[in-house]
């Protein structure tokens, strides 16, 4: 296999809110991507941070603790397992602009469910762990040719996330 590129970013944390609805695009945090690229195109695993800016943490912290407590989720949050492709990978894929590939545009695809999964490893492996899973990722996206598919397999995905009972009954 050709030598792969590792990089990490973070994106900056936004408060673009507006009181016109059609200028509203809202309150985001960081986020951290660790890309894997090579000369077949790239892959990366998305996570999401909590990390607002200073104006917005107060109201963002509340929002997030009361959502983290319905839903059972842990930091970091795992957003993306997905690939950037110079070359469709299924039928009737479009394609759309990439700030990965040279070119420019990309075709695209991932998976938050498989994206929870990598967070819970990531938090035991750290990058010993994530470094060589996303060069297999690059291996079996690009090169091996096989059509298997990939699966999630966390834990969350096959648990109620909360009885309708236990709702009820937790005053938010």
């Amino acid at each position: 296999m050709d030598k792969l590129d590792r990089t990490v970013s973070i994106s900056s944390a936004y408060d673009k809110t507006h009181t016109d609805p059609k200028k509203n695009y809202g309150v985001g945090a960081c986020r951290i991507t660790f890309l894997v690229q090579g000369p077949e195109g790239a892959v990366q695993f998305v996570i999401g941070t909590n990390w607002y800016l200073p104006k917005t943490q107060r109201s963002q912290r509340a929002w997030q603790q009361d959502y983290n407590r319905k839903f059972d989720k842990i930091a970091p949050d795992g957003w993306d397992v997905g690939y950037h492709s110079p070359k469709p990978m299924y039928s009737g894929q479009d394609d759309t602009e990439c700030c990965y590939l040279p070119s420019g545009r990309c075709y695209y695809d991932g998976s938050s469910l498989r994206a929870i999964d990598w967070a819970l490893k990531l938090i035991e492996g750290g990058t010993n762990w994530l470094w060589p899973e996303l060069e297999k990722e690059y291996q079996a996206r690009f090169l091996d040719g096989d059509e298997e598919e990939i699966t999630a397999t966390s834990p969350y995905l096959n648990k109620p996330l909360r009885t309708e009972q236990e709702v009820k009954d937790e005053k938010i």
